[in-house]
């Protein structure tokens, strides 16, 4: 974490799953600042594997006109 691009890390490492979903054994959310852009990242392990990346998405503030 810096002050130039401030971050938020929330970990998990207790499985959790839903009747039609895989189970999840762990996982982590990261939210940032990153070039002014507010960005996610979830990484997850399931089905055996190790944790790895699962998806990011990065929101961009729009200004009204």
């Amino acid at each position: 974490i810096s002050e130039d691009r401030p971050a938020i890390q929330v970990a998990w490492d207790s499985a959790y799953g839903a009747p039609t979903a895989k189970t999840v054994e762990d996982g982590a959310r990261l939210y940032g600042l990153v070039d002014g852009q507010l960005f996610t990242s979830y990484d997850m392990a399931a089905m055996g594997k190790e944790l790895q990346a699962h998806l990011w998405s990065s929101l961009e503030r729009q200004v009204e006109a």
